[in-house]
Protein backbone atom coordinates (compact mmCIF):
# COMPACT_ATOMS: atom_id res chain seq x y z
CA UNK A 1 0.00 0.00 0.00
CA UNK A 2 2.94 2.61 0.76
CA UNK A 3 4.47 1.52 -2.46
CA UNK A 4 1.79 2.89 -4.42
CA UNK A 5 1.02 6.16 -2.66
CA UNK A 6 4.73 6.76 -3.07
CA UNK A 7 4.00 5.87 -6.99
CA UNK A 8 1.27 8.05 -6.88
CA UNK A 9 3.33 10.92 -5.13
CA UNK A 10 5.76 11.21 -7.84
CA UNK A 11 3.37 10.94 -10.70
CA UNK A 12 3.04 15.10 -10.91
CA UNK A 13 6.62 14.98 -11.31
CA UNK A 14 6.68 12.60 -13.58
CA UNK A 15 4.13 14.24 -15.76
CA UNK A 16 5.53 17.40 -15.65
CA UNK A 17 9.09 16.11 -16.36
CA UNK A 18 6.93 14.44 -19.20
CA UNK A 19 5.62 18.02 -20.68
CA UNK A 20 8.75 19.63 -20.45
CA UNK A 21 10.17 16.53 -22.32
CA UNK A 22 7.87 17.51 -25.09
CA UNK A 23 7.14 20.61 -25.50
CA UNK A 24 7.98 21.02 -28.98
CA UNK A 25 6.23 18.79 -30.18
CA UNK A 26 2.80 20.60 -30.97
CA UNK A 27 5.35 23.15 -33.17
CA UNK A 28 6.60 19.53 -35.16
CA UNK A 29 2.81 19.57 -35.78
CA UNK A 30 2.35 22.98 -37.02
CA UNK A 31 5.24 23.31 -39.12
CA UNK A 32 4.01 19.62 -40.65
CA UNK A 33 0.67 21.14 -41.42
CA UNK A 34 2.52 23.90 -42.75
CA UNK A 35 4.60 21.75 -44.85
CA UNK A 36 1.71 19.94 -46.06
CA UNK A 37 -0.26 23.13 -47.16
CA UNK A 38 2.73 24.41 -48.76
CA UNK A 39 3.43 20.63 -51.23
CA UNK A 40 -0.71 21.15 -52.10
CA UNK A 41 -0.47 24.53 -53.41
CA UNK A 42 3.06 24.11 -55.18
CA UNK A 43 1.04 20.59 -56.53
CA UNK A 44 -2.14 22.84 -57.73
CA UNK A 45 0.01 25.42 -59.02
CA UNK A 46 1.69 22.90 -61.15
CA UNK A 47 -1.24 21.42 -62.37
CA UNK A 48 -2.64 24.35 -63.15
CA UNK A 49 0.21 25.55 -65.81
CA UNK A 50 -0.10 22.19 -66.80
CA UNK A 51 -3.59 22.24 -67.45
CA UNK A 52 -3.20 25.81 -69.31
CA UNK A 53 -0.15 24.41 -71.65
CA UNK A 54 -2.66 21.69 -72.82
CA UNK A 55 -5.35 23.82 -73.49
CA UNK A 56 -2.87 25.84 -75.58
CA UNK A 57 -1.75 23.29 -77.49
CA UNK A 58 -5.27 22.00 -77.79
CA UNK A 59 -6.26 25.12 -79.49
CA UNK A 60 -3.34 24.88 -81.76
CA UNK A 61 -4.20 21.35 -83.44
CA UNK A 62 -8.39 22.03 -83.02
CA UNK A 63 -7.94 25.95 -84.59
CA UNK A 64 -5.44 26.01 -86.82
CA UNK A 65 -5.00 29.32 -89.76
CA UNK A 66 -8.03 29.39 -91.41
CA UNK A 67 -8.55 29.64 -95.35
CA UNK A 68 -11.24 32.44 -95.94
CA UNK A 69 -12.41 33.73 -99.59
CA UNK A 70 -15.06 37.32 -98.87
CA UNK A 71 -16.88 38.01 -101.86
CA UNK A 72 -18.26 41.45 -101.38
CA UNK A 73 -21.02 42.17 -104.33
CA UNK A 74 -21.39 38.18 -104.81
CA UNK A 75 -24.32 39.17 -107.87
CA UNK A 76 -25.99 35.88 -107.66
CA UNK A 77 -23.04 33.73 -107.20
CA UNK A 78 -20.92 33.56 -110.43
CA UNK A 79 -18.08 34.42 -108.25
CA UNK A 80 -18.19 31.98 -105.65
CA UNK A 81 -18.32 29.00 -108.67
CA UNK A 82 -15.65 30.43 -110.28
CA UNK A 83 -13.43 30.63 -106.82
CA UNK A 84 -14.48 26.85 -106.80
CA UNK A 85 -13.38 25.75 -109.59
CA UNK A 86 -17.23 24.56 -109.96
CA UNK A 87 -17.91 23.30 -113.59
CA UNK A 88 -21.13 25.21 -113.77
CA UNK A 89 -19.06 29.18 -113.35
CA UNK A 90 -19.08 31.61 -115.99
CA UNK A 91 -15.96 31.89 -117.13
CA UNK A 92 -12.66 30.77 -115.14
CA UNK A 93 -10.24 32.27 -113.07
CA UNK A 94 -7.44 31.05 -110.79
CA UNK A 95 -7.92 31.93 -107.10
CA UNK A 96 -4.66 30.87 -104.94
CA UNK A 97 -4.86 28.55 -102.18
CA UNK A 98 -2.36 27.67 -98.91
CA UNK A 99 0.07 25.35 -99.06
CA UNK A 100 -2.23 22.25 -98.38
CA UNK A 101 -5.62 23.46 -99.20
CA UNK A 102 -7.98 23.17 -101.70
CA UNK A 103 -10.53 25.67 -102.25
CA UNK A 104 -13.19 23.46 -100.86
CA UNK A 105 -11.22 24.01 -97.90
CA UNK A 106 -12.15 27.22 -97.85
CA UNK A 107 -14.60 29.26 -95.49
CA UNK A 108 -16.75 31.21 -98.17
CA UNK A 109 -18.55 34.49 -96.77
CA UNK A 110 -21.10 36.31 -99.40
CA UNK A 111 -22.45 39.86 -99.81
CA UNK A 112 -24.96 41.37 -102.03
CA UNK A 113 -26.51 44.21 -101.78
CA UNK A 114 -29.39 43.66 -104.77
CA UNK A 115 -32.50 41.97 -102.98
CA UNK A 116 -32.73 40.63 -106.74
CA UNK A 117 -30.53 38.06 -106.10
CA UNK A 118 -31.44 36.94 -102.69
CA UNK A 119 -33.23 33.74 -103.79
CA UNK A 120 -29.92 33.01 -106.33
CA UNK A 121 -27.97 32.78 -103.54
CA UNK A 122 -30.59 30.68 -101.02
CA UNK A 123 -30.39 28.27 -104.01
CA UNK A 124 -26.98 28.37 -104.65
CA UNK A 125 -26.39 27.39 -100.68
CA UNK A 126 -28.36 24.80 -100.85
CA UNK A 127 -26.96 23.73 -104.14
CA UNK A 128 -23.26 23.63 -102.76
CA UNK A 129 -24.50 22.21 -99.29
CA UNK A 130 -26.18 19.28 -101.38
CA UNK A 131 -22.09 18.40 -102.57
CA UNK A 132 -21.10 19.58 -99.02
CA UNK A 133 -19.51 22.62 -99.44
CA UNK A 134 -21.08 25.08 -96.84
CA UNK A 135 -21.65 28.99 -97.58
CA UNK A 136 -22.44 31.64 -95.62
CA UNK A 137 -24.50 34.06 -97.31
CA UNK A 138 -25.70 37.74 -96.68
CA UNK A 139 -28.24 39.08 -99.03
CA UNK A 140 -29.91 42.59 -99.25
CA UNK A 141 -26.53 43.38 -97.30
CA UNK A 142 -24.22 46.22 -98.75
CA UNK A 143 -21.20 46.67 -97.54
CA UNK A 144 -20.24 50.08 -96.11
CA UNK A 145 -17.42 51.79 -93.60
CA UNK A 146 -20.34 51.69 -91.28
CA UNK A 147 -23.64 49.59 -90.65
CA UNK A 148 -26.32 52.38 -90.99
CA UNK A 149 -29.50 52.11 -92.85
CA UNK A 150 -28.76 53.12 -96.60
CA UNK A 151 -30.64 53.76 -99.95
CA UNK A 152 -29.87 51.39 -102.63
CA UNK A 153 -30.37 51.79 -105.78
CA UNK A 154 -31.67 48.93 -108.06
CA UNK A 155 -30.94 48.37 -112.01
CA UNK A 156 -34.48 48.64 -114.21
CA UNK A 157 -32.90 47.62 -116.99
CA UNK A 158 -33.46 43.95 -115.91
CA UNK A 159 -32.71 41.93 -112.59
CA UNK A 160 -29.07 41.16 -113.95
CA UNK A 161 -28.19 44.48 -114.71
CA UNK A 162 -25.09 45.81 -113.76
CA UNK A 163 -25.74 49.55 -112.55
CA UNK A 164 -27.25 48.40 -109.19
CA UNK A 165 -25.36 50.41 -106.73
CA UNK A 166 -24.95 52.39 -103.55
CA UNK A 167 -23.76 55.65 -106.14
CA UNK A 168 -27.39 57.03 -107.23
CA UNK A 169 -25.24 58.97 -109.96
CA UNK A 170 -23.87 55.68 -111.21
CA UNK A 171 -24.25 56.12 -115.00
CA UNK A 172 -26.12 53.13 -115.69
CA UNK A 173 -28.25 54.22 -112.99
CA UNK A 174 -28.31 58.21 -114.65
CA UNK A 175 -29.41 56.80 -118.01
CA UNK A 176 -31.95 54.33 -117.27
CA UNK A 177 -33.39 55.06 -114.03
CA UNK A 178 -33.43 53.30 -110.60
CA UNK A 179 -35.45 51.73 -107.93
CA UNK A 180 -34.25 53.09 -104.44
CA UNK A 181 -34.82 50.12 -101.24
CA UNK A 182 -33.45 50.86 -97.79
CA UNK A 183 -31.56 48.63 -96.66
CA UNK A 184 -28.74 48.28 -93.52
CA UNK A 185 -25.25 48.30 -94.44
CA UNK A 186 -22.40 46.03 -92.58
CA UNK A 187 -18.82 48.10 -91.60
CA UNK A 188 -16.95 45.78 -93.58
CA UNK A 189 -13.76 46.64 -92.34
CA UNK A 190 -14.60 46.09 -88.35
CA UNK A 191 -16.49 42.89 -90.13
CA UNK A 192 -13.24 41.88 -91.09
CA UNK A 193 -11.08 42.92 -87.92
CA UNK A 194 -13.67 40.66 -85.86
CA UNK A 195 -13.36 37.58 -87.38
CA UNK A 196 -9.69 36.60 -88.45
CA UNK A 197 -6.19 36.93 -87.61
CA UNK A 198 -3.00 37.93 -89.19
CA UNK A 199 -1.97 33.93 -89.56
CA UNK A 200 -5.30 33.31 -91.86
CA UNK A 201 -5.11 33.65 -95.30
CA UNK A 202 -7.78 35.87 -96.06
CA UNK A 203 -8.79 36.59 -99.88
CA UNK A 204 -11.19 39.31 -100.38
CA UNK A 205 -13.07 39.86 -104.11
CA UNK A 206 -15.06 43.64 -104.49
CA UNK A 207 -17.11 44.09 -107.53
CA UNK A 208 -19.54 47.34 -105.78
CA UNK A 209 -19.97 49.40 -108.86
CA UNK A 210 -17.92 52.64 -107.59
CA UNK A 211 -17.97 51.49 -103.98
CA UNK A 212 -14.92 50.44 -103.59
CA UNK A 213 -13.40 54.12 -103.84
CA UNK A 214 -14.83 54.24 -100.31
CA UNK A 215 -14.38 50.61 -98.98
CA UNK A 216 -10.45 50.70 -100.20
CA UNK A 217 -9.62 54.07 -98.40
CA UNK A 218 -11.63 52.92 -95.21
CA UNK A 219 -9.85 49.71 -95.21
CA UNK A 220 -6.79 51.50 -94.64
CA UNK A 221 -7.15 53.43 -91.93
CA UNK A 222 -8.90 51.10 -89.85
CA UNK A 223 -5.95 48.70 -90.72
CA UNK A 224 -7.58 46.10 -92.11
CA UNK A 225 -4.66 44.96 -94.50
CA UNK A 226 -3.50 43.18 -91.04
CA UNK A 227 -6.32 40.26 -91.73
CA UNK A 228 -6.13 40.35 -95.45
CA UNK A 229 -3.66 38.18 -97.83
CA UNK A 230 -5.08 39.86 -101.22
CA UNK A 231 -7.88 41.65 -102.78
CA UNK A 232 -8.63 40.87 -106.31
CA UNK A 233 -10.52 44.48 -107.17
CA UNK A 234 -13.00 45.52 -110.15
CA UNK A 235 -12.05 49.33 -110.17
CA UNK A 236 -15.08 50.46 -112.10
CA UNK A 237 -12.64 53.77 -113.39
CA UNK A 238 -14.44 54.50 -116.31
CA UNK A 239 -17.46 55.22 -114.46
CA UNK A 240 -15.43 57.73 -111.94
CA UNK A 241 -14.27 61.44 -112.90
CA UNK A 242 -10.56 61.67 -112.32
CA UNK A 243 -10.16 64.79 -110.39
CA UNK A 244 -12.86 62.95 -108.09
CA UNK A 245 -10.52 63.19 -104.36
CA UNK A 246 -11.74 59.47 -104.50
CA UNK A 247 -9.71 58.36 -107.11
CA UNK A 248 -6.30 59.91 -105.19
CA UNK A 249 -7.29 59.08 -102.09
CA UNK A 250 -7.89 54.97 -102.99
CA UNK A 251 -4.41 55.47 -104.97
CA UNK A 252 -2.54 56.33 -101.43
CA UNK A 253 -4.92 53.52 -99.70
CA UNK A 254 -3.71 50.93 -102.16
CA UNK A 255 -0.40 51.54 -101.31
CA UNK A 256 -0.82 51.60 -97.61
CA UNK A 257 -2.36 48.48 -97.48
CA UNK A 258 0.19 47.26 -99.78
CA UNK A 259 3.01 48.29 -96.67
CA UNK A 260 0.46 46.35 -94.44
CA UNK A 261 1.15 42.82 -96.72
CA UNK A 262 -1.92 43.11 -98.66
CA UNK A 263 -1.50 41.90 -102.97
CA UNK A 264 -3.84 43.31 -104.96
CA UNK A 265 -3.37 40.76 -108.50
CA UNK A 266 -5.23 42.17 -111.61
CA UNK A 267 -9.01 41.44 -111.44
CA UNK A 268 -11.48 42.36 -114.32
CA UNK A 269 -15.32 40.53 -114.99
CA UNK A 270 -15.95 42.73 -117.52
CA UNK A 271 -15.40 39.86 -119.73
CA UNK A 272 -16.81 37.39 -117.47
CA UNK A 273 -20.43 38.72 -117.17
CA UNK A 274 -22.96 35.65 -117.66
CA UNK A 275 -25.33 35.78 -120.73
CA UNK A 276 -29.03 35.64 -119.41
CA UNK A 277 -32.08 35.50 -120.66
CA UNK A 278 -34.40 35.86 -117.38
Amino acid sequence: MESIKTTYSRLPGVLQATSRRYTWLPYAVLGLLALLVVSVVVMVGHSDKSLLKLSANSRAVIAPPRYVFVDLGANSGDSCLMFLQDPEAPEKFEFPTPEGKTHADAEIYLFEANPTFNTDLVDLKQKLKNRGININIYPSTPVWTESKLMTFHIDLRDRHAAGSSLNQNHPDLVRTGSRPVNLTSVAISQWLLERFLPEDFVIVKMDIETTEYNIVPHLAAMQAGKVIDLMFVEWHSWLMNGSDPLVGQSAEAVKLLEAQGVKFPSYSTSSRKRKRTN
